[in-house]
């Protein structure tokens, strides 16, 4: 059973409706209204069905201060989003490891809007998202916002953008060292120009990516240990450092090799 972070009752099952009409389910808790989405689910999720949600009066008033404030599937400490993809005055959490998010019903129903507002302003005027770093927005949207520009626009803009993001990274981020500890783990470490917030991301060819948040903090010397990984295997990773700007700046592309 699925425990709140923030009150400590058990999550019960809510099916919702998706942009693509499709039912998934979500963990909401009967007693605070919070609301747990695994990783991509807040995109799929239709405004009209948050503000459904919204309507459900909470079992009793209680006292959120109790939770643990840790994730309820693999009871990792959640931390707060900080990027232009969330409202600042909104408080919005996520899991290190699964990556899932944790949302109080307010704050929720706040962020759907302020995200339909955002899409509907780039689809008016046809532009592209300012930073890849919107990972909240709904993807499905996203592709339907790029394919209504000119291909020639969309090829020079990207080109442009990718020099610029090219250039930025070898200015910040120093080449890693990649350790070998047994098997199946590794030490990635690498410096930076300048203290930064930063994440990694790591996959192999037959595997999704897998991000990990590094630095909770900015720092200019950034260490993780990769832990569960198969034996004698090719894995390429991406450095991920977010500046003061609150823009994401991801690295060329690594490779290791567990023994």
């Amino acid at each position: 059973m699925l425990v709140c972070p923030d009150c400590n009752h058990s999550l019960i099952t809510r099916k919702v409706r998706t942009h693509s009409g499709a039912k998934i389910e979500v963990d909401k808790c009967p007693f605070c209204s919070g609301i747990w989405f695994d990783h991509f689910e807040t995109n799929q999720v239709i405004l009209s069905e948050i503000k459904r949600l919204a309507q459900e009066k909470p079992k009793t008033k209680i006292d959120q201060t109790i939770g643990q404030g840790k994730c309820p599937h693999c009871l990792a400490p959640l931390v707060p989003i900080q990027s232009e993809s969330v409202p600042k005055h909104l408080n919005v959490f996520t899991c290190p490891q699964c990556r899932g998010n944790w949302f109080s019903q307010k704050n929720l129903l706040e962020f759907k809007v302020a995200q339909k507002a955002k899409v509907n302003y780039f689809k008016l005027w046809r532009l592209p998202l300012p930073s890849t770093f919107s990972v909240l927005l709904p993807i499905l949207i996203l592709t339907v916002i790029t394919l209504s520009i000119p291909v020639t626009l969309i090829n020079l803009k990207d080109k442009e953008q990718r020099e610029e993001i090219r250039i930025r990274a070898n200015e910040i981020i120093i080449k890693p060292t990649v350790i070998n500890l047994n098997q199946t783990s590794v030490i990635v470490t690498w410096v930076t120009t300048t203290p930064v917030f930063s994440e990694i991301k790591y996959w192999t060819k037959s595997m999704l990516p897998k991000t990990l948040i590094v630095s909770l903090a900015p720092s200019a010397n950034h260490t993780i240990e990769l832990k569960n990984l198969l034996p004698n295997t090719l894995y390429f990773y991406q450095l991920i450092v977010i500046d003061q700007s609150n823009r994401q700046i991801p690295s060329e592309l690594y490779s290791f090799s567990t023994r």
